[in-house]
């Protein structure tokens, strides 16, 4: 029976008249398909039970098993920007403290180009500029997530870049 199915297509084409025929296999193939499969429950009840249970209780723990997934993943992203934010609040609360002391104060000023009295002004060029960072500017998530990681967040449909935001 299924070789014949798999024939249709290719019947088709060579007679196109045979639509009734091959619709008429194709149903007659489900029903075969349908039988046997009522046909294997019926001799395997107890296997076919227990594969119903254990799919519907892998079916009943994917959401509670999703939401304690995404929370663990949500507390672990923003945990590494609150570390990131504490790490960048103590260099503030250094740079803070250092200005506050009349050194400090000199060298962010010759840092910007200005000079004491009796000093001269070098300037030396070719060297790169720091890249200052905009304050305002929003921080961007960067993907370093290993791809068992990110099977499991496209499988329980976490996305940490919503979680970063």
């Amino acid at each position: 029976m299924r070789a014949a199915i798999y024939e249709m297509p290719g019947r088709l084409l060579d007679h196109p008249v045979d639509v009734r025929e091959w619709v008429g296999m194709t149903v007659a193939a489900v029903t075969g398909a349908a039988s046997a499969a009522v046909l294997f429950v019926r001799e395997h009840r107890k296997t076919s039970l227990a594969a119903l249970a254990v799919l519907l209780f892998v079916f009943m723990l994917y959401g509670p098993a999703r939401d304690c997934y995404v929370s663990c993943r949500m507390n672990e992203d923003l945990q590494m920007r609150y570390d990131a934010i504490v790490t960048e609040n103590k260099q503030f609360s250094e740079d803070i403290s250092r200005l506050q002391s009349r050194e400090g104060i000199e060298d962010l000023a010759r840092a910007r180009g200005f000079v004491g009295e009796g000093e001269t002004s070098v300037s030396v060029e070719g060297l790169p500029e720091e890249a200052k960072r905009d304050a305002s500017a929003t921080a961007e998530y960067v993907d370093e997530r290993s791809w068992q990681q990110k099977a499991l967040d496209s499988f329980f449909g976490y996305d940490p870049v919503g979680a970063f935001k």
